[in-house]
């Protein structure tokens, strides 16, 4: 078992911790029953404070199997940059950095003055950086700074493919390389992954059971 995450609300960041604890102490028992076990060290604690909470966070360190927690500014969870504000920032930051040395080690592929043709360029745009720029898309809503940033890489991308002037307008590099904007791409994203959730049984999806289901009309039973 790979990124696994156990989430405590409540009215105070110490009781997160003993719930915390004791769901642990639950799950390990569990396991141990399966065969299964969870290797420890590699835990990471995050708090998300509210204003009615006085403790700092920092204050409030996890304790498993004898090993002490302190929280962490970020954590990582399945390629996923979460901040105890929620911001967005840091997750597209991180991406675009990853985007960033993944096109600069593509472009080395090359020796100089023999380039690949514009449909292979157009394939390793977008089958390879725009998937590393855009993880956590569908999850995520980027700022429209971060936007900015993004579309300033993406830019290059399209000029890589169609090998135009650094002065040629952004709406004719999008229209040449066959790549759409940042501005129309993230939004389909989050809308496939919408529909995804939506066009889900419920019994294989557990986001579906919190969707309201429409009037006069029962939930979708399982197959047989």
């Amino acid at each position: 078992m790979d990124d696994f995450a156990l989430t405590a609300t409540s009215d105070s960041t110490r009781h997160n911790v003993r719930i915390l604890q004791r769901q642990y102490a639950i799950l390990k028992a569990r396991g141990s029953r399966l065969g299964v076990g969870f290797f420890v060290p590699k835990t990471e604690l995050i708090h998300r404070p509210t204003n009615r909470d006085r403790d700092p966070p920092s204050a409030a360190p996890v304790h498993l199997d004898r090993m002490v927690f302190h929280p962490k500014g970020e954590i990582r969870c399945i390629g996923l940059w979460f901040t105890p504000s929620l911001s967005t920032t840091p997750h597209f930051t991180k991406r675009l950095a990853k985007a960033q040395a993944a096109f600069v080690a593509v472009k080395r592929l090359f020796h100089p003055g023999m380039g690949l043709p514009p449909f292979l360029c157009h394939r390793l745009a977008a089958s390879l950086l725009f998937p590393i720029l855009s993880h956590g898309g569908d999850v995520f809503h980027p700022p429209v700074h971060m936007v900015r940033r993004l579309a300033v890489f993406w830019h290059k991308v399209q000029r890589w493919c169609t090998n135009c002037f650094a002065c040629t307008p952004t709406d004719i590099l999008a229209m040449e390389a066959g790549l759409p904007p940042l501005d129309l791409l993230l939004p389909y994203k989050r809308r496939l992954a919408n529909l995804r959730v939506l066009c889900s049984q419920p019994h294989r999806d557990q986001a579906c059971h919190s969707l309201p289901c429409p009037l006069g009309t029962d939930p979708l039973p399982p197959p047989p």
